[in-house]
């Protein structure tokens, strides 16, 4: 794993569709260049609380398991920079 993006768009849902609600979405991005779909996380954002005490779990499709890595926050240009160049969101895998 290289990056993970983040971002949190608002929701509604069913059966109380005029409460609002947010949802968190993540998607990995690897060192080869593939990039998983995004995956959604609901409140509580377990993601959230994993990513804020330094580390993070996902699929290694490498190994075919769960692995935690361990992650640093990035900000200010840098994390400007990176967000347009990894396109969060597209939803292809590249090979």
């Amino acid at each position: 794993m290289r990056w993970v993006t983040t971002s949190v768009s608002p929701m509604r849902s069913l059966p109380l569709f005029w409460v609002r609600q947010e949802s968190m979405w993540s998607q990995v991005h690897w060192s080869d260049g593939r990039r998983d779909f995004l995956e959604e996380d609901y409140s509580p954002w377990i993601t959230v609380e994993e990513m804020l005490s330094g580390r993070f779990t996902t699929l290694d499709p490498h190994l075919g398991r769960d692995r935690t890595y361990d992650i640093v926050r990035v900000s200010g240009p840098e994390r400007d920079r990176l967000w347009a160049d990894l396109a969060h969101g597209v939803q292809t895998r590249e090979q």
